[in-house]
């Protein structure tokens, strides 16, 4: 295998996205299949580009992006998570 920081990257982004895809709370299957089904992809394609030998092989810009767009969009689940329990909290007392 041939590792350079790009594979690396792809397959970091790709755990990323797959544990995001995981733990959002309060989100459709539909939504948590596609965003791990997406960090599976970029897994792939890490070990994909490693086992290469020869070629030329390109990594898209949405490998770096989509992460942390993931991860943005995993704070703001979980911050509407937590709040919503709270004013469930506080509506009780």
């Amino acid at each position: 295998m041939n590792w350079s920081v790009w594979e690396v990257f792809s397959v970091i982004s790709g755990v990323i996205m797959a544990i995001a895809g995981v733990v959002m709370p309060d989100t459709k299957l539909r939504e948590r299949l596609s965003i791990s089904g997406t960090g599976v992809a970029f897994v792939a394609y890490g070990f994909f580009v490693a086992n290469q030998t020869s070629g030329t092989f390109e990594f898209p810009v949405i490998i770096f992006v989509v992460p942390v767009i993931a991860l943005g969009y995993l704070a703001i689940q979980v911050y509407s998570w937590w709040t919503k329990d709270e004013s469930r909290e506080n509506a009780r007392d």
